[in-house]
């Protein structure tokens, strides 16, 4: 991620948003998950407005952007249960080796239930009911290991989902990043643009760097991971003169 920041009087990165010589405001609705149009100011003075084809209805309102458009639960924090269900399987407390337990997992956390003691008790069920039916030789032979399952996932519900205050999985979306919401896409979606035809870009390097496209295998993930040392720094010439522009003798 190009994460960036302000360096001197300059920045870079995502956090060029809410640089002190820039200014950005949008015309949203009451929850600002749709956003109309969107004005900038640069560094140079110049203001521009990015309109999208659909007018904005009554009652939208201008609002100047800050951290909290981006960061707009950094507390409360509501995670998708699909990643829930993948850290519990990662830490072992959902047995990877239950046949279908992700999908079936996943469906029985997004069931409504009207407390959290009654989701506890019915997912369990449900899953012990799935094996029962499906795989009886599992559900006689894994049993504690289903009724773990039903634990973690009752755990999984019971920490993101509150029935008495209405708050489902996507009742609050995170609008940091593309995940969970449109997030960034709100505005960068090549929609929304000037007059003359200027648009807010929605290319995947303005905001990343793409280290690996379509190898298998690659190196900088065995990198990361501590599998393989990462190459020596090139020598001071050898560096400069990489970074140095390219001619193109034209």
């Amino acid at each position: 991620m190009k994460v960036g920041g302000q360096h001197g009087r300059k920045s870079s990165g995502i956090h060029w948003h809410v640089d002190p010589g820039v200014s950005i405001r949008y015309l949203t609705d009451d929850r600002r998950e749709k956003i109309y149009d969107v004005e900038m100011k640069g560094a140079d003075g110049k203001t521009r407005l990015f309109k999208a084809a659909e007018e904005a209805p009554t009652g939208a309102v201008w609002r100047t952007m800050d951290c909290v458009d981006c960061h707009n639960r950094p507390t409360h924090i509501y995670r998708q249960p699909a990643n829930e269900v993948d850290v519990a399987m990662d830490q072992g407390a959902i047995d990877k080796t239950l046949p279908f337990i992700k999908r079936e997992g996943l469906r029985a956390v997004q069931l409504e239930y009207p407390s959290h003691e009654a989701a506890r008790a019915g997912i369990s069920a449900d899953i012990l009911a799935f094996y029962k039916k499906n795989y009886p030789d599992v559900a006689a032979a894994k049993a504690d290991d289903i009724r773990q399952a039903g634990k973690a996932l009752g755990d999984i519900y019971s920490w993101n989902v509150f029935p008495q205050m209405k708050v489902t999985w996507n009742t609050y979306p995170n609008h940091l990043g593309h995940k969970q919401s449109p997030g960034c896409f709100r505005c960068h979606d090549k929609k929304h643009k000037t007059a003359d035809g200027e648009k807010i870009g929605k290319d995947c390097g303005l905001c990343h760097t793409v280290l690996a496209d379509g190898e298998q295998e690659p190196a900088i993930l065995r990198q990361l991971s501590g599998d393989e040392e990462a190459p020596e720094a090139a020598p001071a010439a050898d560096a400069a003169a990489a970074a140095a522009p390219a001619t193109t003798g034209t």
